[in-house]
């Protein structure tokens, strides 16, 4: 039988109350600690939660539609109460408010105060306007976080989300295309357990005993780090009401914090690696061989499960295109057309990975290549993006600053589920 839009609502926030649970124990008392279903549920969240989430979105009603007599689109049982619109939201509007030194109106009131209490939940204080993560609005929980069990009250819907800077600045970042595993929500210093060894099977007689083995981990500490952008703009500017205008100024802060996690996952990555792919002396340019040594690095360390893939500048795709796979000559470029270029795996491109890398005489004209398994590279978020507005600084000049700070960390889990090769020449 199909279930209905608030049973599938239930079964996700459950899924998702169940791993919640399940990462804090382990994070206070250690992986070893959980139980059995406390594992199975930090296990089967990756695979189980992308199918439950589906189901819910195509159960999602469509309140355009929405009979506001029965309150029911369709089958999907939600009526007009349940629904919270964001969608006349405007940033400008919050930023006029601060310069004004005046309290937030309508929508901006709600939103800030969303904010405000999500930082608060994360060990944070917030000093101007507060943009919430709306990647944690889950379906079916309510927007002032009262619902006491999943479900219970049916929920408050999204159903034009304003859009939270938050997660679209990661969404527009490289990581998330890459899979990088995103934790949000975070409070305060936290801890992850990472597994280092495995148990292996022994060959033995009937009667020999085992060698007792055990399973071992290494803590990951991740801990807020403030990452923050000051900019002047015009006040006229922040009177106009066209959505250009607030899609500009949005598009600002996206860029320049997407910008920011790039660089420092890249760096991350290319500090962590234990197994390089070595070039040359003096750097060389790289080739087919180059390519599939990075996968058996990743591979040799039994690494190669996950969200496997490339990462590498705009000079390595142009090189590797002109480059034959083999010495004898058929055609077929090292880098191939569609959406898997570099032996069957996807490769992206982002001109944060470094070109200017220098060895031997080669000085700083080297370009990097990654390969790994992405899933290995934690991000970790912690609350809102603290936005505020100095109406003074600039007063000359007709000018307002507006500083956006935000939280987050960024770690490789495990050294061993990257290779790269740090001396590939393009020119």
């Amino acid at each position: 039988m199909k279930r209905t839009y608030k049973e599938a609502l239930d079964a996700y926030n459950t899924l998702l109350e169940a791993r919640d649970n399940a990462k804090k124990k382990a994070a206070s008392d250690g992986f070893d600690k959980l139980s059995t279903e406390e594992r199975a549920a930090i296990t089967n969240y990756d695979n189980d939660h992308v199918a439950l989430l589906e189901e819910v979105n195509a159960l999602k009603p469509d309140t355009r539609n929405l009979n506001v007599n029965t309150g029911v689109a369709g089958n999907r049982d939600l009526s007009p109460d349940d629904v919270k619109n964001f969608e006349g939201f405007r940033l400008t509007r919050a930023f006029r408010a601060l310069s004004e030194n005046k309290p937030f109106e309508g929508v901006e009131k709600e939103i800030h105060e969303i904010g405000v209490e999500q930082a608060r939940s994360n060990g944070l204080s917030v000093q101007g306007f507060a943009m919430p993560d709306m990647s944690e609005f889950r379906a079916g929980q309510s927007a002032t976080g009262q619902t006491s069990a999943a479900g219970d009250q049916g929920g408050i819907t999204v159903p034009t989300v304003l859009g939270g800077l938050v997660e679209q600045f990661w969404s527009k970042s490289v990581l998330s295309n890459l899979g990088a595993t995103r934790l949000t929500g975070l409070s305060g210093n936290v801890k992850f357990p990472v597994q280092t060894t495995k148990l292996t099977a022994a060959a033995v007689t009937e009667i020999e005993a085992l060698t007792d083995q055990e399973v071992l981990f290494v803590d990951l500490d991740m801990a807020p780090n403030r990452r923050g952008i000051t900019v002047p703009y015009s006040k006229q500017l922040l009177l106009q009401t066209s959505l250009s205008v607030e899609s500009f100024l949005r598009d600002q802060f996206l860029m320049a914090f997407g910008a920011k996690a790039d660089v420092e996952a890249i760096t991350k990555i290319l500090t962590a690696v234990t197994s390089p792919v070595v070039g040359g002396t003096n750097g060389i340019a790289p080739t087919w061989t180059h390519i599939v040594e990075l996968e058996t690095n990743v591979a040799a360390n039994d690494a190669d499960q996950g969200s496997l893939g490339y990462l590498t500048n705009s000079k390595v795709r142009g090189k590797l295109k002109t480059t034959q796979k083999y010495a004898s000559t058929n055609g077929q470029s090292v880098w191939e057309a569609g959406n898997a270029p570099l032996n069957g795996y996807s490769a992206l491109v982002s001109n944060y990975v470094p070109s200017n890398l220098t060895k031997g005489s080669a000085s700083a004209v080297a370009s990097a290549i990654i390969f790994g398994n992405f899933k290995d590279l934690y991000i970790g978020q912690w609350g809102v993006i603290d936005f505020i507005v100095d109406p003074y600084s600039q007063k000359k000049k007709a000018q307002i600053e507006i500083t956006a700070n935000t939280f987050w960390d960024i770690q490789v889990a495990r050294a061993v589920s990257f290779s790269a090769m740090k001396d590939a020449l393009t020119a």
